[in-house]
């Protein structure tokens, strides 16, 4: 049978790490910027949204720096080996600098606006180059240029182990750190000057990250047992050294105020400390480790980078202003899998810890973390013996009409704190409320399966203590129905049928089929001396087949208790059912997926992964790229926490660099005359130009919110803006007749309530004297303000 493996590749859609890199301020502060795998996040520090993805480079995206001759421009290394210029507010790719090797860093300063270094990795050695920022493209040119070599051999981890401060670099070894001076005005072919601090003596331990002040020969190092040095004239014979003790872990990141006023640190305490003036001040329970921290150029926010993929983003007073949230699954092991969530369309994971990750697969959005557990971060008081923490090992999701959540906690450790819960989705709140907790439900014994009858308020919860619990819905509280086992053999996995009319249970090496309604009567369908780890009901026409992953799969005829085929490959890993068409997915331990039907004995599509998938799901789409997708997208998430999807071979991998407009951001007549891409700047009227129906007050809020440097030409929006205030109603919710009227309405056009004269100009219809003072209502709330205290 053909398959599509010729004309399909894997493309990374989401979900890499905002903050495996150093993110970086506009000098505006207005935006983030975060390498994000191989594109850049330009977040929003207002709404707090992705205001833009910059797409260009083909791998990972290093480090972002401002561009040091112009304020609306940025530098990005990769490490693909370019360095790319860009327009971050228009998404716009300006020029590129090729080098020969990947680049690990970029470093510039306005000083110097037309020099940059790189640090690039030269075979197994990390080089710190010096080059010309306004070097030309053409090889010939670039030939006759050739970059300059000033430092060889420098550590690999390049975010917490480099300073650049004006006309000097400060690099940390474990033991020592080098302080290269005088880059700028280094001639060709001159070794660069350098100044060694014996930071580290016999029994003092190793340097974690290093800090440079911004004005003054200071270096700061931050140690392995919580201690800060803080070097002063380090280019003298002696300098002089000042020791600073608060964190009882090892120093994560440090950095130097814009002025160098105070110096800010970070680590596992997850606590914000400045240092200023031999004082200290602090912004506790962050929720995870700092491992990164970025200053605006005006000193008035601090970007604060986590250990659990999320930013916060601190004011100079020390109070949180926004929170931006990466792909925030835990780790590599996600016991809870890769399930779909009909109701708000998402792929649910493990998240931060006890929290469950919503996340939107085909716009790379987090949703929202919801907290389960309800507990706080605690840090261990050694790196070596982390706490036991409990953790949500399972998670289930209702397919019946009533939206329910069930999900079980457990600390696996210490083989404690055991709890099922069931979780109603409020719809007026807009939220999951808590609806029953059982403690103990399987008696502090590994849950291995969690699943809802696809019809009935339903649930079914098995475990290695050997029973299977059936959970149902009396009045309004989970209970306990019955209890199912075999001959004490623990139970690995069950599966409702499509229609519910009956349940599949492995306990060992047997499969039993029983009718969830009586559970008492079970029927013996197979037993082998492998141990089954997975099984799955087939979907759709493919209903009566029951599949079986044991040390090979296996696909049973429920209706004749035959079985169908069966593979020989003993490599099977992973076995994922989809629930919107008849395919399943099955995963090999040599990182090869089959896309197949129980009915056939041959894969529909075969394709050979370059990662590791941990977990997978199938979510519905109306546009599949292939013959077998065209009713479902598969997501994997690989051991890296990287999210992938299969895409067409002429299909670009990265996504257009267009703006990203948050759900927040309203319709009104400046913002659609400005969003629009092909009007005409000089043309006097905007054709075909339709705008969601306001009222009067919203129409005047928006345009005086609206900041007059980037309004039109008056002429251009006055008559869409008159237009916009006569529009009928003042209610959110307008009815249907006016709704499709005016939707249909074009701007352009005038309204009922204008007439046109005939030297071409508009006036109203209505008479003054029909004229109400109800009828200025509107201007009240908006002009308010403007003639207090008049």
């Amino acid at each position: 049978m053909k398959t599509d493996t010729d004309d399909m590749v894997t493309a990374e859609s989401g979900g890499s790490s905002i903050v495996k890199h150093k993110p970086l301020f506009s000098l505006d502060s207005k935006y983030l910027l975060c390498p994000c795998g191989n594109i850049i996040k330009v977040f929003s520090i207002s709404t707090g949204y992705c205001y833009r993805r910059l797409c260009g480079h083909s791998l990972d995206v290093t480090s972002v720096q401002n561009h040091p001759k112009n304020k609306l421009q940025v530098l990005s290394s990769s490490l693909d080996g370019n360095v790319n210029i860009w327009d971050y507010e228009d998404g716009v790719l300006l020029s590129s600098i090729k080098f020969n090797h990947p680049l690990t860093a970029i470093f510039c300063h306005k000083m110097f606006p037309c020099m940059g270094f790189v640090v690039q990795k030269q075979d197994e050695s990390f080089e710190l180059v010096k080059f010309s920022l306004d070097k030309s493209l053409s090889e010939e040119e670039e030939s006759d240029m050739p970059n300059q070599v000033i430092a060889k051999s420098l550590p690999k981890d390049v975010n917490n182990r480099f300073a650049f401060s004006g006309n000097f670099m400060a690099v940390a070894f474990h033991r020592k750190a080098v302080v290269y001076k005088e880059l700028y005005t280094l001639k060709p072919k001159k070794k660069c000057k350098k100044v060694v601090l014996d930071v580290c003596f016999d029994q003092d331990p190793n340097i974690t990250c290093i800090a440079s002040h911004p004005i003054e020969a200071i270096v700061a190092t931050g140690h392995y047992n919580g201690e800060i040095r803080v070097w002063y004239n380090i280019f003298e014979n002696t300098p002089i050294m000042n020791k600073q003790h608060w964190h009882s872990l090892e120093v994560l990141s440090l950095s130097f105020t814009p002025r160098g006023s105070s110096l800010l640190s970070g680590g596992h305490e997850c606590v914000l400390v400045q240092w200023s003036d031999e004082k200290k001040h602090f912004l506790p329970r962050l929720g995870s480790p700092i491992s990164r921290i970025t200053v605006a150029n005006d000193n008035t926010l601090y970007a604060c980078c986590h250990a659990d993929n999320s930013i916060t983003i601190i004011s100079s007073y020390f109070t949180i202003k926004q929170t931006f949230e990466g792909f925030a699954a835990a780790n590599s092991d996600l016991s809870c899998g890769f399930q779909y969530d009909k109701r708000s369309d998402a792929c649910v994971t493990n998240g931060k810890p006890g929290h469950l990750l919503f996340y939107h697969a085909a716009t790379d959005t987090q949703l929202y973390n919801l907290d389960v557990i309800g507990q706080n971060f605690i840090s261990s008081a050694d790196l070596e013996m982390p706490l036991s923490q409990t953790k949500i090992c399972k998670i289930a999701f209702s397919t019946s009409n009533r939206y329910v959540m069930a999900t079980m906690e457990f600390n696996t450790e210490n083989k404690c704190d055991q709890k099922l819960k069931f979780w109603d989705f409020n719809e007026s709140e807009q939220q999951w409320g808590l609806n029953t907790v059982v403690s103990s439900p399987h008696s502090n014994e590994v849950v291995t399966s969690l699943n809802f009858h696809p019809q009935e308020n339903m649930c079914a919860s098995t475990s290695k203590d050997g029973t299977c619990k059936i959970w149902y819905l009396d009045e309004s509280k989970w209970i306990c129905d019955s209890c199912i086992t075999h001959r004490g053999e623990p139970c690995h996995n069950a599966s409702f049928s499509e229609d519910g009319s009956m349940l599949a249970l492995a306990f060992g090496s047997s499969v039993l089929l029983c009718d969830p309604q009586k559970p008492d009567e079970l029927m013996l369908l197979m037993s082998q001396s492998e141990t089954i780890r997975s099984l799955e009901f087939g979907r759709k026409s493919c209903s009566h087949h029951l599949m079986v992953l044991a040390a090979n799969l296996q696909c049973w005829n429920i209706l004749s208790g035959t079985l169908s085929w069966s593979n020989d490959s003993q490599d099977s890993k992973m076995l994922v059912a989809d629930n919107f068409s008849s395919n399943m997915a099955l995963f090999t331990k040599s990182n090869s997926v089959f896309i197949f039907s129980p009915d056939q004995n041959l894969p529909k599509f075969a394709y050979d992964l370059e990662f590791q998938p941990v977990a997978a799901c199938f979510v519905p789409s109306s546009t599949g790229c292939a013959s077998w997708g065209n009713g479902s997208q598969i997501y994997m998430i690989s051991d890296k926490m990287t999210v992938h999807t299969f895409a067409a071979k002429n299909q670009p991998k990265d996504k257009e660099n267009t703006v990203l407009t948050s759900q927040s951001d309203a319709v009104n007549p400046v913002s659609s005359i400005l969003s629009s891409k092909t009007a005409d700047v000089e043309d006097k009227n905007v054709e075909n130009l339709s705008i969601q129906p306001k009222t009067k007050q919203e129409a005047l809020s928006f345009m005086f919110e609206t900041p007059t440097h980037i309004l039109p030409p008056m002429k251009t929006i006055c008559q869409q803006f008159i237009s916009t205030l006569l529009l009928n109603g003042t209610g959110t919710k307008p009815d249907t007749v006016a709704t499709k009227d005016l939707r249909e309405h074009s701007l352009d056009e005038p309204t009922s309530d204008v007439m046109e004269t005939e030297n071409g100009e508009y006036k109203l219809s209505v008479k003054p004297e029909e004229l109400r003072p109800d009828d200025f209502e509107f201007l009240v709330p908006v002009l308010g303000d403007l003639f207090v205290n008049k």
